[in-house]
């Protein structure tokens, strides 16, 4: 898990170039709210891409849309069922998005808003 605070974690490698790119543009969109990567939400091991955990709120960006990667598979669809539901069970807000979805500065917009709506008052810097 690494945090993606004002400065990124220099240990931090991402999964896809779609990540990378998310996380420097949010990084410099909106440094007010951290998100950790790779967080791990349950006993069963699932992780988010990233996340804000006091807020449960959490965003997986989806690779291999339209090459029939892993996510579109019946296994991989499957996982990612059982992953959501447990995310859903747990109290978390989950945004699933493709790479360009990830570039989308409205999304970003309802994500940051989403996230500073459920953040509790004590926890808010």
């Amino acid at each position: 898990m690494s945090n993606l605070g004002p400065d990124i974690d220099p240990n931090w490698e991402p999964a896809s170039d779609a990540e990378a790119r998310f996380a420097m543009l949010w990084v410099s969109e909106y440094p007010d709210i951290d998100l950790y990567t790779e967080y791990q939400f349950s006993k069963r091991k699932f992780r988010f891409d990233f996340c804000c955990p006091v807020s449960k709120v959490a965003i997986e960006i989806q690779g291999g849309t339209w090459t029939q990667g892993g996510h579109s598979t019946g296994h991989g669809i499957q996982s990612d069922y059982q992953k959501m539901n447990t995310a859903q069970m747990l109290g978390w807000q989950v945004y699933q998005l493709t790479p360009e979805q990830s570039l989308d500065t409205e999304t970003w917009r309802c994500i940051a808003k989403c996230i500073r709506e459920r953040t509790p008052k004590e926890k808010a810097a």
